[in-house]
């Protein structure tokens, strides 16, 4: 008996495989035949797909999604302005980011001063290459400025910024942070470039910063000399750093030199204006 029902059971799961009956149809048989609560009558006529409750079912089904509608539309309608506040946060930030990682990319160059525009960067650019190269030349000349028989080994960008090593890969110098002026110095109608760039080492590596001054003109570049021509007394020594070009005149920065301040100047500090005579700061206030 129950292997006649199984067979049964079979045979209409094949008519199903096949197409020719609903699934439902054959769930009400296969419960008639074991005996389950619901009968073929009752499954075909509860069934979502049948044509008594169809309509009940897609009457249902577009009730719910009107609801849907009608809700998203509230939503949309309520949280608005947020929607479009938080739209204009997130393309502000994005551009704020996008800036500030494009302005990181560029080199720290130019330092504003009273009386100064600042130079375009491409310009000033150009400047650095042209006294990186001069740097590079001047050190071909020479085996090391501190006068021992040291032989350059690479001269390369390193660490940001122009790194001068020996054969053996101890480094020299490391010239680094520019800063570059421009202006009228000498009063003949032309601009000049000068340009301040930190030199670690000295030419001999150790613990020593030294900020060297170049000038150039007509693409010459020449160092101006460390010295100044007629600097303020001072029992102690002195250090000065060049600031800018104000009115025709170069503007630095004098320190005056206390007792065992070594190397560095950490003294009082005064403004002063210089002019450029032989290829050296004269002071003239």
């Amino acid at each position: 008996m129950e292997n006649s029902i199984y067979k049964t059971i079979q045979d209409w799961y094949d008519l199903l495989k096949n197409g020719v009956i609903t699934e439902a149809e054959f769930i009400a048989k296969k419960n008639e035949l074991l005996g389950k609560e619901k009968t073929t009558t009752e499954v075909i006529r509860d069934a979502p797909e049948t044509n008594e409750n169809k309509k009940d079912f897609h009457s249902d089904y577009e009730k719910n999604q009107e609801e849907f509608e009608e809700n998203k539309e509230s939503f949309v309608s309520k949280y608005l302005l947020f929607i479009i506040l938080g739209t204009i946060c997130i393309v502000i930030f994005s551009f704020y980011y996008y800036t500030k990682k494009h302005n990181k990319t560029k080199m720290p160059l130019i330092e504003q001063t009273a009386g100064e525009t600042k130079m375009d960067t491409i310009e000033s650019l150009k400047y650095i290459d042209l006294l990186k190269e001069h740097i590079k030349k001047e050190w071909r000349k020479i085996d090391n400025p501190s006068g021992d028989s040291t032989k350059v080994g690479s001269m390369k960008e390193e660490d940001g910024g122009l790194m001068i090593r020996d054969l053996d890969g101890n480094w020299l110098s490391h010239y680094y942070e520019p800063e570059v002026f421009k202006g009228d110095i000498d009063n003949n109608g032309i601009s000049e470039i000068i340009i301040v760039i930190l030199n670690s080492g000295g030419g001999a590596g150790g613990n020593i910063e030294i900020p060297e001054n170049y000038l150039i003109v007509d693409n010459v570049v020449t160092q101006i000399g460390g010295e100044l021509i007629n600097p303020p007394k001072n029992e102690f020594g002195y250090s000065y750093y060049l600031k800018g070009i104000e009115e025709g005149r170069i503007i630095i920065d004098f320190v005056f030199k206390n007792e065992n301040d070594g190397f560095y100047a950490q003294g009082e500090s005064i403004k002063l204006k210089c002019r450029l005579t032989e290829n050296k700061l004269e002071v003239v206030n």
